[in-house]
């Protein structure tokens, strides 16, 4: 009953922080104070509409803890619809007019919408608002037990999606608490979500610990699932993004290194025609040895040409493979014509745009303009083929896991990321130099994120999955381990109480039984044995006044005299076993020494007593239980022990009264000291336990036995 009202008021306490939260943020927006609605400049505010979802969540878990059901119904109600309206807005891309329908929003860091809640803040108050709507069935008694563990485990997503996005805020994982590109879940929103989660557990807590047998704590493995999966997810994310930045890396150095090619080629190109114009070239031969090393070591350069003023080609450079350029009128196609017309115009070196080759293959022309003195000589051109420009480069790109391909493209395109396969990405973009374009695919495969790609979010997803269920399981295990050692204990203490009613049924048995002994043996002493002293009295008094003197008669006088001695011998006698009356007149000491000369007379066993400190005097009820232990400790020695000597002992201390007895006989069988067939050593026992004390039995084979009694003197009551 404690735990459930300090359950029922942590519960409290949680939802009284919610509305304290949604109230404080209300106030800021309508105060415009802005460090309650947004904790750091950079980080998301909460929106209104998330605000007094927190307050009509607290009011909701105050009324459900104080049963007001049909309040809490109605606040949870509205709450799971207001979640509901907004997913629906993210799902269909809807415009309802609740986002700014109390207020309209100033501020919109990472805000996709204006006024709109996050989606993970509108699926948590969902969750939240149908935990509260349902538990109405609580206080029915509606399927209890399955409706409070819906309750729990809806806490426990709650909580885990709060947590995953308060630890995306201190870890700088902002896929946690964000979804794409929508808005984002407010930092104190997640503690909001944390506390409201945990109120909603608390509260179903004690109502599940109710029920006969332990329940599966579902609760907790969907937690672990939910926060598990959510870092997973988020890792993943990062992941991507962290390749998308190393592949846009790339490309711009690949796009870097295309410009670096092309525009080494031109100087190149535009050197053999500051030759030509410097005269260096005497004949056809000598220009095409000198254009052969160009042509040879760029593997790009599909040819050099020398093109006259009428645009007809006339030298090639390689000739092999290009004759079907040779004599070739260039201005048969319009972008080549209005390239070279804009090079004569200005004098400066133009590019066409991405043309197909009459020889085949894809690629541009550069046109350097010759001028000899002022007199326009032609053109020397080159031709440049798109799919070598970085062959140089390929093969260190193929061990990379870099594949390039190249398209026509009027327009620069738009940088698309494309996951093409699991092992596989493909970056579409486009490469522009001073006037030409051209698409590009970048493939990377796999072995290029090798060194940025980690298994540690697998690993978190994986293990997270395991967690949840070895946890799950230990805490399920546990709580039935527990209950089940509940039930042991309980039926311990039931037993232990059972024992104490026998040892007390027990003890006032002993007790009638000695007040019994006491009486009979008063009775036989008192009244038959004064009965047969008057008998034998009579017949005395009969013998002096008849004259005896026939033997007959004679010797019945003194066989009815022998009865009579024989009857007051057996009437002492049992009374004496009955109840001796040295210990009611002389005490316990005294009755220990009568009953062990009593013994040695019998059974012609020596025996050595030592009583310390002497004149010990006990309670009268003691004394019997310790005299009857005595007594029966005797009995079993001269039953069972064959010994020939016996040692007692009784001694006082501080704290408690000692009584050994040891013989040296033939010992007795450690299984036998504690059989249940032993009636008398059971009856030792528990005599001694009415007195709170125990008895300790020692034996060793052919070593003898000895019999130890300690009373405690404190609380010495029966």
């Amino acid at each position: 009953m404690q735990m459930d009202q300090r359950n029922n008021h942590l519960s409290i306490v949680c939802g009284c922080l919610c509305i304290l939260l949604g109230a404080v943020v209300l106030y800021g927006w309508h105060t415009q104070f802005l460090p309650l609605i947004q904790i750091h400049s950079s980080f998301v505010p909460m929106q209104y509409n998330t605000a007094l979802g927190f307050l009509l969540c607290g009011l909701g878990l105050i009324f459900l803890n104080f049963k007001k059901n049909i309040i809490s119904v109605v606040l949870g109600s509205l709450v799971s619809i207001v979640g509901a309206i907004n997913l629906a807005q993210y799902i269909w891309e809807i415009n309802t007019g609740l986002d700014e329908l109390f207020m309209r929003h100033y501020i919109q860091v990472k805000t996709s919408h204006p006024g709109r809640m996050a989606p993970n803040t509108a699926l948590c108050f969902l969750l939240s608002g149908v935990a509260l709507a349902l538990n109405h069935k609580i206080h029915k008694k509606i399927k209890t037990i399955t409706t409070a563990i819906t309750l729990e485990t809806l806490g426990a997503i709650v909580t885990g999606l709060g947590l995953v996005a308060l630890a995306g805020y201190i870890f700088d994982l902002e896929s946690t608490y964000g979804w794409g590109n929508l808005t984002r879940m407010a930092v104190h929103t997640a503690i909001g979500f944390i506390i409201l989660g945990v109120g909603l557990i608390i509260f179903a807590a004690p109502i599940i610990a109710q029920y006969p047998s332990p329940c599966f704590p579902v609760f907790i493995a969907v937690g672990l699932l939910i926060v598990s999966f959510s870092f997973w997810k988020a890792l993943n994310v990062e992941e991507e993004k962290n390749a998308e930045n190393l592949m846009r890396q790339e490309v711009d150095h690949i796009k870097s290194l295309l410009n670096h090619i092309i525009g080494q080629d031109i100087l190149s190109l535009e050197r053999v025609k500051l030759r030509w114009e410097n005269r260096l070239y005497s004949d056809k031969e000598k220009w095409l040895q000198d254009t052969r090393s160009y042509a040879k070591d760029k593997e790009e350069l599909l040819a050099v040409e020398w093109v006259d003023k009428n645009y007809i080609v006339r030298w090639i450079e390689p000739l092999e493979g290009n004759e079907s350029a040779q004599n070739l009128d260039l201005s048969f196609e319009e972008n080549r014509k209005k390239t070279l017309d804009f090079a004569k115009s200005s004098g400066v070196t133009q590019l066409t745009d991405i043309i197909e080759f009459v020889q085949g293959g894809l690629g541009f022309l550069s046109a350097s303009p010759i001028f000899v003195e002022g007199k326009f000589e032609g053109f020397i051109l080159g031709v440049f083929e798109v799919d070598k420009l970085l062959t140089p480069y390929t093969p260190s790109q193929k061990l990379r896991g870099i594949t390039i391909q190249y398209f026509n493209l009027k327009d620069q395109p738009e940088e698309v990321f494309k996951h093409k396969s699991s092992n596989q990405w493909r970056y579409q973009t486009g490469v522009g130099y001073r006037g030409i374009n051209f698409g590009m695919f970048v493939v990377f495969e796999d072995k290029f994120f090798s060194t940025e790609k980690s298994r540690f979010s697998h690993v978190i997803g994986s293990s997270g999955v395991l967690l949840s269920i070895f946890f799950s399981l230990f805490v399920y295990f546990n709580r039935k381990s527990k209950f089940h050692s509940d039930n042991l204990a309980q039926l311990a203490d039931e037993r232990n109480e059972m024992n104490v009613e026998v040892r007390n049924l027990y003890n006032r048995l002993e007790n009638v039984l000695e007040e019994e002994r006491k009486y009979i043996a008063r009775e036989i002493h008192d009244e038959l044995g004064q009965t047969l002293t008057a008998i034998k009295l009579d017949l005395t008094w009969l013998e002096k006044r008849i004259n005896v003197s026939e033997p007959p008669i004679l010797d019945k006088i003194k066989s009815i005299y022998s009865h009579l001695e024989d009857s007051l011998e057996t009437v002492r006698r049992v009374s004496t076993e009955l109840r001796p009356q040295v210990l009611d007149v002389m005490g316990f000491c005294e009755a220990l020494q009568w009953q062990a000369e009593k013994f040695m007379v019998n059974t012609n066993i020596k025996y050595k007593l030592n009583i310390e400190p002497e004149g010990i005097r006990l309670q009268p009820e003691l004394s019997t239980d310790l005299f009857r232990i005595f007594q029966e400790a005797l009995t079993n020695i001269s039953r069972h022990s064959q010994a020939s000597h016996v040692t007692i002992g009784f001694v006082e201390n501080k704290t408690a009264y000692e009584l050994c007895v040891k013989d040296d006989g033939v010992g007795i069988d450690g299984s036998r000291i504690g059989h249940s067939n032993s009636l008398g050593l059971m009856g030792m026992r528990e005599r001694a336990l009415i007195w709170k004390g125990h008895v300790e039995i020692k034996g060793v084979v052919g070593e003898g036995t000895q019999l130890k009694v300690k009373i405690p003197k404190l609380n010495n009551d029966k």
